[in-house]
């Protein structure tokens, strides 16, 4: 069982890297201070999450009328 979720976790993290990856590489920071890049990288996190989220709610919401 153990096994099984520390695969998972590990395929997981594969398709993370291969997908958001380049994304957060993505990311813009110009300015260097410590404040600002913990904004950035929480407003990137914050969509990621909301995106997540509403792609989630969607088939939720389909799935009621079922």
């Amino acid at each position: 069982m153990i096994l099984a979720a520390l695969l998972m976790g590990l395929m997981g993290s594969l398709h993370c890297v291969g997908m958001c990856g380049p994304i957060a590489l993505a990311l813009p920071m110009k300015d260097r201070s410590n404040g600002s890049i913990f904004k950035n990288i929480s407003l990137y996190n914050l969509g990621r999450a909301a995106s997540y989220s509403l792609i989630g709610l969607i088939p939720g919401v389909l799935g009621l009328g079922v």
